[in-house]
């Protein structure tokens, strides 16, 4: 009767520098079941690698057993492992050999989306969401998607937790066919009636989690991605259960004169999407300030400042840049 044969094996598997390569190898016993593997022998096994978690199923007539190898970059290249099975009688099965490729360390991980210097747009009172997409060529690396800048009025940032607690999908088992490793999160927003305007940079940032050996050490395979984030100036979307009178109470303005603002409205309750004007976009002039303007539209600084995030911070009383523009909401109820 033949012995047990050592399956699992056979073919090339990747690894990569610094991450451990984990992979199982099963010997069965002989076709007609009379000769049982009692063990697992492995012939040129890598320095550092092991054999270890050795298992037996009851009534599976199987043993298996994990390989576990982290390589260091002074392993880069192929070398065979082969190992063998050994029945209760000691006589062995056929080896079977599996090539172990470990390629050059990879380009450090990046962030595909969004890309550098994009515009994230937002509306004010309308919440939306952002995917932020970071990828490795080496799919066995683990990443960390965090933001670099403060986020500020609610601005939130949350990365997916898909393995063991860390933010990515790839290779765990060498015998995965995934080509790279991707992480990702979501960088979410309800920005609230006094944001409009708002134009800020945001960062995000991707690292690879530590595992004491990755080449090169954590920041030279870091990278940062920033991107705008904007809400639209005096622009607002129709959300359900919106009708003038409701946005006219959520900006603080008179709704008559919010509906004379949107002339090419046909009804009091707009479809929602559809975007409104909270009031009108103004050039500024040679000379003018917030003080003389807020007097010439019959309304206020804090109006104006409420309606435009980037003057919140503008004294009353200094020239603006002409030819910029701001939104403001006229007082169209004045008494003769």
């Amino acid at each position: 009767k033949g012995p047990p044969g050592a399956g699992g094996g056979g073919g090339a598997l990747v690894g990569a520098v610094g991450h451990e390569m984990f992979f199982t190898v099963t010997a069965a016993s002989n076709s007609s079941g009379t000769r049982h593997p009692v063990a697992i022998r492995a012939f040129e096994l890598p320095q550092g690698a092991t054999l270890s978690n050795v298992r037996e199923p009851p009534g599976m007539n199987t043993r298996s057993v994990d390989v576990r190898w982290m390589p260091g970059e002074n392993e880069i290249g192929a070398r065979a492992l082969c190992l063998h099975a050994v029945d209760e009688t000691g006589l062995s099965s056929s080896q079977e050999c599996v090539l172990l490729i470990v390629p050059p360390v990879a380009p450090p991980p990046r962030i595909t989306t969004p890309l550098p210097g994009a515009v994230l747009s937002f509306y004010m009172r309308q919440s939306h969401a952002v995917v932020v997409r970071a990828e490795s060529p080496n799919p066995y690396e683990a990443m960390e998607l965090t933001v670099s800048t403060l986020l500020e009025h609610g601005q939130t940032f949350a990365a997916d937790m898909l393995e063991e607690g860390r933010g990515r999908e790839g290779r765990v088992r060498a015998t995965d066919t995934a080509d790279r490793a991707v992480a990702r999160g979501e960088f979410k927003w309800w920005p609230g009636v006094d944001v409009g305007a708002y134009n800020r940079s945001v960062c995000f940032h991707v690292a690879p989690f530590d595992t004491g050996a990755i080449p090169g050490g954590v920041a030279a395979r870091s990278s940062t991605t920033c991107v705008r984030v904007v809400v639209e100036r005096c622009k607002y979307v129709v959300q359900p259960g919106d009708d003038m009178r409701t946005v006219a109470s959520t900006f603080g303005v008179d709704w008559l004169t919010l509906w004379g603002i949107n002339v090419g409205l046909d009804s009091l309750a707009p479809v929602v999407g559809t975007e409104l004007m909270v009031g009108r976009l103004y050039t500024v002039l040679e000379g003018d300030t917030l003080l003389s303007v807020a007097d010439d539209f019959e309304t206020t600084v804090g109006s104006i400042r409420r309606l435009n995030y980037d003057l919140q911070g503008a004294r009353a009383a200094v020239t603006l840049q002409a030819m910029s523009q701001f939104c403001i909401f006229p007082n169209t109820c004045t008494s003769a």
